[in-house]
């Protein structure tokens, strides 16, 4: 298993950086490698809701399915994924209050098997650098007063 983590501090409080992550359908705002949401149940995430990624990762696009298996308003989402794929992956979402706002930690958890077990590192690296982008455009989205959803 790899285990991988990255966080940055949004200075918005708890309840903004959350909902602005909690509603999933607009992360194509802040997350450059996504290009699509679907929710299954259609409507506000929760616990079971199952939400479909159309993303591009390392040049190819494909269509990601996890479902959401904990869900604490402001505080936390984990989610995993739902598809029998050489990759399982475990994700979570930490919102912690910070001095500076809020401090958001994003982390892994990924079991890789077959020939995806060698190039596993490789692809668990350009997942987090994938991430730091994705929190940096959360980031500069919130603080600059943007709203974090489409109008």
């Amino acid at each position: 298993m790899i285990v991988k983590e990255t966080s940055i501090v949004i200075n918005r409080p708890v309840e903004q950086v959350f909902a602005a992550m909690a509603d999933v359908k607009n992360q194509p705002l802040w997350d450059p490698g996504v290009s699509k949401v679907r929710l299954t149940p259609d409507g506000a995430v929760n616990v079971g809701t199952k939400i479909t990624e159309t993303r591009t990762f390392m040049g190819r696009t494909s269509e990601n399915t996890g479902e959401v298996i904990e869900f604490e308003p402001n505080a936390r989402i984990i989610r995993k994924s739902t598809v029998d794929r050489p990759m399982k992956l475990l994700g979570s979402l930490d919102f912690v209050p910070a001095p500076q706002g809020t401090e958001v930690v994003w982390r892994w958890d990924l079991q890789f098997s077959g020939f995806m077990a060698l190039v596993g590192p490789i692809i668990a690296n350009a997942m987090i650098k994938g991430a730091d982008k994705s929190l940096r455009g959360l980031k500069d989205r919130l603080e600059s007063g943007a709203a974090a959803e489409q109008k």
